[in-house]
């Protein structure tokens, strides 16, 4: 999980001025794409520390 969000960063890095000012777009594919990938991966994140804490709760 950390090296998708290292992808995702550094992707963002790597993107010229107006890929990025297309990404601050909200109704852009670009944002669309961004935003999808980050949210698929904070609802992993969740998934995986409530496993964890509820397995170790103990």
């Amino acid at each position: 999980m950390n090296t998708e969000i290292k992808d995702i960063s550094k992707n963002i890095i790597e993107m010229n001025e107006e890929e990025r000012a297309d990404l601050m777009e909200q109704a852009s594919q670009t944002y669309a794409e961004k935003n999808t990938r980050v949210k698929e991966l904070n609802s992993k994140y969740q998934k995986l520390a409530d496993n964890y804490f509820r397995n170790y709760k103990r």
